[in-house]
């Protein structure tokens, strides 16, 4: 009886950790190292340990609520203005969710490149609580072979959480679709959470894989955010010299956060212009967008517009829409969504 109703508690305590509280887990994954992220969950009073915490690209973490039995794979989103313009340039890649380990079944996975490639290419190596270090290792089976590590230790993880801002939210979709095969006899409730992110999987990809993503991905859009917008474009609703402008201002406005000077995004963007590079991006982006396909459910959040009109630019200024990219936005109008719906409750 005991034992029935501590299993009742955790499983209640497990499904209560709200979307807001994985949007600051994602948040803190931007930090350039476990102590400071250690830090970070005891101030929140978050009761995680961090199974793993990879510092390379991608980065990521795994953490686990061992009273909980909850665990959440988060994933650290684009860092600089180059991952942004390889975000952008995006293209259909197959690959294949067979195990190099384990047999499973095969299933065709047609994914955004650049995502493709940093989950299933070769990973150099993280180091985890338990010291057991993994090179040249896809990095799906280093994290895949952890969880199957926490069911050893604890048992039945009641609730698993695949995470991620921009392309960590990218990430966590596409490394769900891979596990998506496999026998998580252990686990139970497995959810995708992302914010911002853009679209990853593109037609043809495996129908059964799909559909077992979508019935658990929430995918949240705030503001005039540009991000998951982007790969949603198609050149039915937008001409290439719209886009060609509104990504210069992006640049522009991405450098001046980034404190770059005048004379450097000058420099660059006419670098750029002038080996024809930004009108190719432009076109690939645009014929590219043809391909994806949105999977789950989107949140629009902070005044975003509805899901029908996410392929059109926004019509905010592009210093709005930078901001509306911020994760610190996304974890307040989260928690203002979140706490609406509990007034209309009451």
């Amino acid at each position: 009886m005991k034992a029935e109703l501590a299993k009742k508690h955790a499983q209640e305590a497990a499904m209560s950790f709200v979307d807001s509280n994985v949007a600051r887990l994602c948040d803190f994954v931007y930090l350039h190292n476990a102590e400071d992220f250690r830090q970070k969950l005891r101030n929140s009073k978050f009761n995680f340990d961090i199974v793993d915490y990879g510092q390379g690209s991608p980065g990521f973490a795994i953490l686990f609520d061992k009273h909980a039995r909850l665990a959440v794979v988060v994933f650290r989103g684009t860092r600089d203005i180059w991952d942004v313009v390889a975000d952008a340039s995006a293209k259909p890649s197959v690959h294949d969710a067979t195990s190099d380990c384990k047999p499973t079944l095969n299933a065709r996975l047609v994914l955004h490149s650049g995502v493709g490639a940093m989950l299933h290419g070769c990973y150099n190596g993280s180091r985890g609580n338990d010291g057991e270090s993994f090179k040249l290792c896809k990095l799906q089976e280093v994290i895949f072979s952890k969880l199957c590590h926490l069911t050893n230790i604890h048992g039945q993880v009641y609730r698993l959480i695949y995470a991620g801002h921009s392309l960590g939210g990218a990430l966590a979709l596409a490394c769900r679709a891979f596990h998506s095969q496999r026998k998580f006899i252990d686990f139970g409730q497995i959810e995708t959470l992302t914010f911002g992110a853009p679209l990853v999987f593109c037609k043809g990809t495996d129908a059964d894989v799909l559909a077992d993503v979508e019935a658990t991905a929430r995918n949240y859009v705030n503001g005039s955010d540009i991000v998951p917008r982007i790969l949603r474009f198609n050149s039915s609703h937008l001409r290439a010299d719209q886009l060609c402008r509104y990504m210069e201002e992006f640049v522009r406005e991405k450098m001046g956060f980034m404190q770059m000077t005048i004379s450097a995004f000058t420099a660059i963007w006419t670098w750029l212009g002038h080996s024809g590079k930004v009108k190719k991006l432009v076109s690939e982006i645009l014929q590219n967008s043809k391909s994806f396909t949105e999977v789950g459910r989107t949140i629009p959040v902070g005044g975003a517009s509805s899901e029908s009109k996410l392929h059109m630019l926004p019509r905010k200024a592009m210093t709005q829409a930078i901001e509306d990219h911020k994760m610190e936005k996304y974890i307040r109008n989260v928690f203002d969504l979140e706490s609406n719906s509990k007034k209309r409750l009451v």
